[in-house]
């Protein structure tokens, strides 16, 4: 008996999160919310932009957690002059690869879809402000 009602809840909990990870990928960045990008959308997404910010994260992640008011408090500072964008680590393991991403949350820094720096683990807004102004700057 204990076990189906875990199977149910453990299959509820993944119709949700497929669910959101598909609402996530059609967020189109623009009402000044961190975009979330996925496997298949993050390279068009980042070649596209001048200068972006990509946080990679889990749910599951207590400093991710601490840190996403900071990131969106950035995606709308930022908004016209900087993508701020989230990469689920859990749903998007390929793009989290591709980049060695081996803690979260990591900070990616991108210039014209080229990764120019990184920062690892829960930091200050103004260290992650500084890292994106300083790509911001050096166009």
């Amino acid at each position: 008996m204990e076990n189906d009602e875990l199977n149910d809840i453990k299959k509820k909990k993944l119709e949700r999160m497929k669910k959101a990870s598909e609402g996530e990928t059609k967020s189109s960045g623009a009402a000044s919310e961190p975009q979330h990008l996925s496997d298949g959308d993050f390279n068009e997404v980042i070649g596209k932009s001048d200068t972006a910010l990509v946080d990679f994260y889990a749910d599951w992640c207590g400093p991710c957690r601490m840190m996403a008011p900071a990131v969106e408090t950035l995606a709308k500072e930022y908004t016209g002059k900087a993508l701020v964008a989230k990469v689920n680590v859990d749903n998007n393991p390929m793009v989290a690869q591709k980049f060695n991403v081996c803690s979260i949350p990591t900070f990616a820094i991108f210039r014209k879809g080229k990764l120019t720096g990184t920062i690892v683990g829960a930091v200050g807004k103004e260290a992650l402000k500084s890292a994106l102004d300083k790509a911001i700057k050096s166009a």
